[in-house]
């Protein structure tokens, strides 16, 4: 499955490298390298035990960055294992416009993450949708949906706990960058 779904990531158009390197953490598609290699600038390992470099880097280990791919400012934390604060950008001060951020926060086997949103304001639903600024959650171990997608002050006071030991936190802004976006407590229980 995972060498499958590997070979459909390396040959898809449609996933930044970003995504791929979700996917990869979720479905742990390094976890056969019995010596994987260690990946700089935003590279990860794959199936195939070899580091995926983002555009603008070389080397085996994306140790050579020939240009930006990540554009400023860049936020999130795809490899977080410790307990601690995640927050939008320039939180406190408002958000930026036009940018996407994730954390994907892997507790100790054993252990479940829990989150915890102390402060939330973004844009408001329209129709339904959060058509300009959202947070997006999937802590159920479902691979394919959000569990929660939200804006305006939909998370704040709220607590989530995972089935497992991973959470994915996604944050999106629009062309407003009107509010602070989000603070959030991260703990492993």
């Amino acid at each position: 499955m995972r060498d499958l779904l590997h070979e459909s990531l390396r040959r898809s158009n449609g996933l930044s490298h970003r995504d791929r390197h979700i996917v990869n953490e979720m479905y742990q598609c390094d976890a056969a390298c019995s010596s994987a290699p260690t990946c700089q600038n935003g590279g990860f390992v794959d199936a195939s035990c070899t580091c995926v470099c983002p555009p603008n880097t070389s080397g085996s280990n994306c140790e050579t960055k020939n240009g930006e791919y990540y554009p400023a400012p860049v936020c999130g934390n795809t490899a977080m294992d410790t307990p601690g604060t995640i927050t939008t950008p320039n939180y406190p001060a408002n958000f930026p416009k036009n940018v996407v951020c994730f954390w994907i926060i892997t507790a100790p086997e054993g252990q479940r993450v829990q989150v915890n949103f102390t402060y939330m304001k973004m844009l408001y639903r329209s129709g339904g949708k959060c058509y300009w600024d959202y947070a997006s959650i999937r802590y159920t171990g479902n691979d394919y949906t959000d569990d929660e997608l939200a804006c305006n002050r939909e998370l704040e006071g709220r607590t989530f706990t995972s089935t497992g030991n991973k959470f994915i936190v996604k944050f999106k802004s629009g062309n407003y960058g009107w509010y602070k976006g989000f603070s959030a407590d991260v703990t492993f229980v």
